[in-house]
């Protein structure tokens, strides 16, 4: 097959902040020509994932009744709301799911029953960053006690809005949120995966 390999050669550091660092990569492509590109890092990554996304269904007896859970809570890069998954970074020596749990206690209140699925590390924005992600799947039972009216767990300067969403017609409420709503913008991630799930109805 056709030769796609590319060798990097070097990796600069143009500028560093607390939370982000700006990388100029040198690099050589399938054809041997020398090529730069530009690349923002996080500072706090600790292993092989920066953090974790998480997919969490709130799971009731009638399954018809089952909730996506997300947030929406203003992002300043995009100077908007964002709707989004439950989502943060990985503390030192966390595993994705230890992450998953405490973040999604944390944004929402929700205590977690079951661990479902956990993805492999994927990336973000590979054009612009290494940053990656694992996605995990949690399960939350809409009966247990705890779960009944949580509460979040918010550090200072967070401020994040829990919505629940029917499962059953995501891509559709999520449409109409957003119309309803017209200065909330819809995270990448949550609509490919409302998508997705309304293209297998088909």
């Amino acid at each position: 097959g056709y030769n796609m390999t590319c060798i990097q050669t070097a990796k600069d550091v143009l500028y560093e902040a607390k939370w982000i660092s700006l990388k100029q990569i040198s690099y050589t492509d399938p054809k041997g020509v020398a090529r730069k590109w530009e690349s923002v890092e996080r500072t706090t990554r600790r292993g092989d994932i920066d953090g974790v996304d998480i997919i969490a269904i709130v799971r009731h007896k009638d399954s018809s009744m089952d909730k996506l859970v997300t947030v929406v809570q203003y992002r300043p890069p995009s100077a908007s709301r964002v709707m989004e998954f439950p989502a943060g970074l990985s503390d030192e020596g966390e595993d994705p799911v230890k992450s998953a749990t405490r973040e999604l206690h944390e944004e929402t209140g929700y205590i977690v029953e079951k661990v479902v699925h956990i993805s492999p590390p994927i990336l973000l924005e590979p054009g612009l960053s290494n940053a990656s992600t694992a996605l995990v799947h949690l399960e939350i039972d809409a009966d247990r006690v705890e779960n009944q009216k949580p509460v979040a767990q918010l550090d200072e300067g967070e401020f994040i809005e829990v919505v629940l969403l029917p499962l059953a017609d995501l891509l559709s409420a999520l449409t109409q949120y957003r119309y309803d709503h017209p200065d909330v913008i819809i995270d990448s991630r949550l609509y490919s995966f409302a998508y997705g799930l309304s293209y297998h109805k088909r």
